[in-house]
């Protein structure tokens, strides 16, 4: 079950009420929907009726599926640009709706923009709960705010502290855990190739990561 703090925010989107809407003006059935992206029937059924919060892979397959762009699902500013984003009009949403104990929750920073070219969250990482391995196609820029962040890159492993960073091919499986046994938080920039197909070799190694680490000095006060 949601809560009614998180049923009425989401409901400020309708995010289910615009995927039935949409489904139906394709004359897709939810059986169909779900061969297309991968979801589930039953999954489907509960984020159209507002009783589950998809997570952001989940809504990306599902606007794929729909023949339309993720920013379909949230409010579009008037204007083209500049698009302000409000704290106060802004949610956290899961990691995945059917993870009990989700690793981090997630918030985007820019959804108001019109057709972004790049995507902005803010992800908090909850302590001692590695997030599932996943991976997208594109670009992936990490910049630790707090606390510090053990990324999982195929079978390399990146140990962040405050105030460092890391950019990488979000095409290759990834995965994060907050470390330390404190919770950490972050700026996270995802760069789409929505030209080229992830290629996901298990049998990569570390050799094939692409990564770049910035560590970044602070000054301390006096």
């Amino acid at each position: 079950m949601l809560s009614k703090t998180l049923e009425c925010e989401l409901a400020r989107y309708a995010i289910g009420e615009k995927m039935r809407a949409l489904r139906r003006q394709l004359n897709l059935r939810l059986a169909e929907v779900a061969k297309r992206s991968g979801v589930s029937t039953s999954l489907l059924s509960k984020i159209e009726r507002g009783r589950s919060v998809p997570s952001l892979p989940t809504l990306q397959a599902i606007a794929l599926a729909l023949e339309v762009k993720l920013a379909y699902f949230f409010p579009k500013p008037s204007g083209a640009t500049p698009a302000l984003t409000r704290l106060n009009l802004r949610i956290f949403l899961p990691e995945s709706p059917r993870e009990k104990n989700p690793a981090f929750d997630f918030e985007c920073l820019n959804y108001t923009a019109n057709e972004p070219r790049l995507q902005c969250y803010r992800a908090r990482f909850r302590k001692g709960v590695r997030s599932r391995p996943h991976a997208h196609a594109g670009s992936e820029f990490l910049f630790l705010l707090s606390g510090a962040l053990e990324i999982t890159i195929v079978d390399e492993h990146h140990l962040l502290k405050e105030g460092d960073s890391i950019y990488f091919d979000s095409g290759l499986t990834h995965s994060y855990l907050s470390a330390l046994d404190q919770a950490s938080s972050a700026l996270v920039i995802t760069l789409p190739n929505l030209s080229a197909v992830a290629d996901l070799d298990e049998s990569a190694t570390g050799n094939n990561v692409r990564v770049r680490e910035n560590h970044i000095l602070w000054r301390q006060a006096g």
